[in-house]
């Protein structure tokens, strides 16, 4: 049995120095304190966070969020304790023109297929991004959903609706990836067989990892890619004895485990510290600990059942050299300073080949 260490990191606003409108806006420009120096910098820093991290647990897989583009993200791991990586990335959309990517080792892993599922807004927003990968120890797949849902900016309520969006297409994918379609299932037989198909595509390995802007008990999470911290959901089998109906079946939404709900315990414990306002206008402050970084997982990743199990012992988030204050924030990065790493923790976690 060996380890695979598994981190997210929202790395907050990895910008190359190109000038661009986007850049611009963004004040990510030369002119502005974002020189080359300075970025060079803040790779630096974040290159700690991430040694630290491997000492401690050798990574690897490494989810991140907020990067430019995938010559940035190669200058990271380079730069990096990482060794023999391959990367994956897109280039979405989003009018920020910040991206998801992937980061993977290639000692650990082969690579078989990636897509980007571009998310339907009004405004252009960040893809999901679907990597699917082949553990060379036990040749079994494992599906990694790399997100990063739409923000709060313009105020909690207003913005709900765009990461229900993101939440309900999020589900959608997974739906894929864990059932037949109508018309594969309407060609099964109906025998034990065929229900021993249905159920080891139901057990596939998926982890969706990401910044979703929202708590575990949201309704974006709960109600729509129906993330619970509820076990009793999870072992949702077919009895080999009787195979469903075609009703049944199709509506079926399979349930996914959220490993996050055990750090709501604490008040003063979170990936992310948001200050702003609950809507936009809103004259009352909200100075709150948030669990927006989350791991999220099928149930057969959660029971071992094809070869993989994630330890939910192992799930945390990553506060050493990174928090700042009495309050112990993320100590995000000053371009003027030049010091500092992010405005989010990394989450871990450790997934063990069986």
């Amino acid at each position: 049995m060996s380890e695979i260490n598994t981190v997210f990191w929202n790395i907050q606003n990895l910008f190359d120095t190109k000038v661009s409108d986007i850049a611009a806006d963004l004040d990510f420009t030369p002119e502005k304190g974002w020189d080359t120096e300075t970025m060079n910098q803040k790779i630096d820093n974040l290159c700690e966070i991430i040694n630290q991290i491997h000492s401690k647990k050798p990574i690897s897989l490494f989810g991140m969020c907020e990067i430019e583009n995938d010559s940035l993200t190669k200058k990271l791991i380079q730069k990096s304790d990482l060794e023999n990586f391959e990367i994956v990335q897109v280039d979405s959309p989003d009018f920020r023109g910040i991206d998801t990517a992937l980061a993977y080792s290639t000692e650990i892993f082969e690579f078989v297929d990636s897509s980007n599922f571009l998310v339907h807004s009004r405004y252009p927003t960040r893809d999901i991004l679907h990597v699917i990968l082949k553990v060379k120890e036990t040749k079994t797949l494992l599906h990694v959903l790399v997100n990063h849902w739409p923000a709060r900016l313009i105020g909690t309520l207003k913005s709900e609706p765009m990461r229900i969006n993101a939440g309900d297409y999020c589900g959608r994918i997974v739906d894929r990836v864990l059932k037949f379609s109508k018309k594969e299932f309407l060609k099964l037989p109906k025998n034990t067989e065929s229900t021993k198909k249905l159920n080891k595509r139901l057990n596939q390995n998926i982890i969706i990892m990401g910044d979703f802007n929202d708590e575990p008990f949201d309704k974006s999470i709960v109600e729509y890619l129906r993330a619970t911290r509820n076990e009793d959901n999870m072992d949702d089998d077919y009895s080999e004895n009787s195979f469903p109906a075609a009703k049944k079946y199709l509506k079926k939404q399979p349930h996914l485990f959220n490993c996050m709900w055990k750090f709501l315990d604490n008040p003063d414990t979170g990936t992310h510290r948001y200050t702003g306002n609950f809507y936009k206008g809103d004259p009352r402050p909200v100075n709150t600990w948030n669990v927006y970084d989350q791991f999220i997982i099928s149930q057969g990743l959660m029971y071992g059942k094809e070869k993989l199990q994630l330890d939910l012992d192992s799930v945390e988030i990553f506060t050493e050299i990174m928090a700042s204050g009495r309050i112990g924030y993320p100590k995000k990065f000053d371009k003027k300073k030049k010091m500092g790493y992010s405005d989010h923790f990394p989450i871990v976690a450790t997934i063990s080949t069986l």
